[in-house]
């Protein structure tokens, strides 16, 4: 079993006989790599009654990685909760 996220090229060996003749023979095995889902972070910030938060893309993908290094980018930020407004 290869280790997880593993891929690339194996070779195995492996005789085959007749019962009186032993022959050797090999197998290549390529395997592909899949895109993993990146794993964000949680945020937490902090904002005075009645005040107003900013905060950009890159504040909520700090810490975020991606296994494959694949530029990450955020998508889709909703709030429905009633004790405020989100604006893009």
């Amino acid at each position: 079993t290869p280790s997880e996220n593993f891929y690339g090229d194996i070779e195995f060996s492996y005789d085959v006989t007749d019962g009186e003749e032993v022959v050797a023979a090999g197998l290549d095995l390529t395997v592909t790599p899949v895109n993993d889902a990146p794993e964000p972070q949680d945020q937490a910030f902090t904002v005075g009654e009645d005040g107003l938060l900013t905060f950009t893309d890159a504040d909520l993908l700090t810490g975020a990685t991606d296994v494959e290094g694949d530029n990450l980018t955020v998508e889709g930020v909703t709030y429905t909760g009633a004790d405020g407004v989100l604006t893009d």
